[in-house]
C-alpha cells in the first residue's frame, strides 16, 4: 500500500540522520532542518487535512470461486485520512527523536533559537488540527526533546525550559478542549508527564511544579464526575495516584502552595491502590491542586467513546 512505503521512506530518513547525524557540519543541518524536516511536517499536515475520509480503500486482491476477494484494512488505517495521519504521527516522532538525539549540537548553532519556536508552533498545528493520535504524538514527542535538556548550558536551558512549560500548557488546553478523549489517552498524558517529572526533577523550581499540578488540573477536567464511586481504581486513577505521589513528595512541592503543609494529603503505596482509601487520597489532592492553581481555561467533562 502507498501509507505502508510512505512511512517506511519517513522511518529510512529519520534513522539515518539519527544514525549519521554527527557527521554533518552546521551547514547541512541548516539545510536538513530549513528544507527538509519543517518542509516535511507542513507538508504531510497538509495532506492530512484535505485527505479523504471515505472508508472505500479496499483493494480487490482476485478471485475466489467466482467471488471478490478483498484486502482487509485495520479500522485505524480505512480511510486516506487515517493513513495520512499515520504518517504525520511517524514524522513527529521522527524529528522529535532527531532533536532529542543532537539537542546539544544543534541548539549551538545561531538558528537554533527561531528553529525552535517553529518546531513548538508545528508541534501546537498537530494538536489543534490532528486526530487525537497525533495530538497525543506531538505532546509526547515535545517531553522526550525536553528530557534532554540536562545536556544544555544552564541560562540556555532555562530559557528554552520556560517556553515549553507555556507551550504545554497551551497544547494539552487546545488538547483537552477539541478533542473527546478515552481514558487510555489520558492515561498516556499523566503516565509521560510521570516520567518526564521524574527524568527532569532536578531541575524543577516552584513555578515548574505549579505548572505540573496545573497541567493535571486540566486532564483531571477530562475524566467522569462519578469515576470514584467504583470500588476498585480505574487505570486512569491508578495512573494518577502514581504520579501524584512522586509529585507530592518532592522536597520543592510545599513552597509553591500557598496553604499549610499540613494540609497536603499523605499518599499509600501504588502498591495499595485496591483498596478503596485510595480514592479518598486522589480526591483530596485533586481537589486541593484545584484550590491552589485555578484553571484557566473552561473544559468540559467528556465521556469515554
Amino acid at each position: 500500500a502507498e501509507y505502508m512505503g510512505r512511512s517506511c521512506s519517513l522511518h529510512t530518513l529519520t534513522s539515518t540522520l539519527v544514525r549519521h547525524g554527527h557527521s554533518l557540519p552546521k551547514e547541512s543541518w541548516d539545510y536538513c532542518i530549513s528544507h527538509v524536516l519543517f518542509p516535511l511536517l507542513n507538508d504531510i499536515e497538509t495532506r492530512s487535512l484535505v485527505a479523504s475520509t471515505s472508508e472505500g480503500l479496499s483493494k480487490e486482491l482476485g478471485k475466489s470461486q467466482g467471488k471478490s476477494v478483498m484486502m482487509l484494512l485495520h479500522h485505524t488505517r480505512n480511510t486516506d485520512q487515517k493513513q495520512w495521519n499515520e504518517s504525520r504521527v511517524v514524522t513527529l516522532n521522527g524529528v522529535s527523536k532527531i532533536f532529542s538525539t543532537f539537542l546539544s549540537s544543534l541548539s549551538a548553532r545561531k538558528t537554533f533559537v527561531n528553529e525552535w519556536d517553529v518546531l513548538l508552533a508545528q508541534m501546537r498545528s498537530a494538536v489543534k488540527t490532528g486526530s487525537n493520535e497525533v495530538a497525543i504524538a506531538s505532546i509526547t514527542s515535545l517531553a522526550e526533546i525536553v528530557k534532554e535538556f540536562s545536556h544544555l548550558v544552564c541560562e540556555f536551558q532555562l530559557q528554552l525550559w520556560d517556553r515549553v512549560w507555556k507551550e504545554f500548557a497551551v497544547m494539552i488546553e487546545i488538547f483537552c478542549t477539541l478533542n473527546t478523549c478515552a481514558d487510555r489517552e489520558v492515561c498516556v498524558l499523566i503516565d509521560n508527564f510521570h516520567n518526564l517529572f521524574q527524568q527532569t526533577s532536578q531541575y524543577f523550581r516552584a513555578e515548574d511544579l505549579e505548572n505540573m499540578m496545573y497541567l493535571i488540573r486540566i486532564l483531571y477536567s477530562l475524566h467522569k464526575p462519578n469515576a470514584f464511586s467504583s470500588s476498585s481504581l480505574t487505570s486512569w486513577q491508578y495512573s494518577t495516584q502514581r504520579f501524584l505521589t512522586t509529585l507530592s513528595n518532592s522536597p520543592n512541592i510545599r513552597s509553591c502552595c500557598h496553604s499549610s503543609a499540613s494540609s497536603l494529603p499523605t499518599f499509600p503505596s501504588p502498591k495499595t491502590s485496591a483498596c478503596c482509601c485510595c480514592h479518598v487520597f486522589i480526591n483530596h489532592i485533586l481537589l486541593y491542586i484545584s484550590a491552589v492553581v485555578p484553571l484557566r481555561v473552561e473544559v468540559s467533562h467528556r465521556s469515554e467513546p
